[in-house]
């Protein structure tokens, strides 16, 4: 069963979010090398929870906030996804080191990421 494990809040004052949600929540949040993308974590690894991060939009009228689910196979994903009525709004990409990564829409209008690791890596 393919789950949700990340969030990205997209804005377009990240560094303003980053010391909010730093502040209020005691999150630790770095930039990802030298991307405008901040890795969010947002507890320890032993608690109930999903990390994230915070970004600017990466395409006009982005969501606000995007799930990612984690998948075994992108394209046997993508496929099934769009047989049932989903809409890829941004095609298959490599995540450089991590993996590979689309953005969907359900039938309803309902953003998400899907993505595939790479075995072993992490953020």
């Amino acid at each position: 069963m393919d789950r949700i494990t990340f969030f990205e809040f997209t804005t377009s004052e990240p560094a303003k979010e980053n010391a909010f949600f730093t502040e209020v929540f005691g999150w630790q949040i770095s930039q990802w090398g030298e991307q405008q993308y901040w890795l969010a974590t947002t507890g320890p690894a032993d608690k109930p929870g999903i990390d994230g991060a915070i970004s600017p939009p990466s395409m006009p009228d982005a969501p606000r906030v995007v799930t990612t689910i984690s998948v075994d196979n992108l394209d046997d994903t993508l496929e099934r996804a769009t047989g049932a009525g989903a809409k890829i709004m941004v095609p298959k990409a490599e995540v450089p080191g991590f993996g590979w990564l689309a953005y969907l829409v359900s039938p309803t209008g309902i953003p998400f990421g899907v993505i595939q690791q790479i075995p072993g890596a992490t953020m």
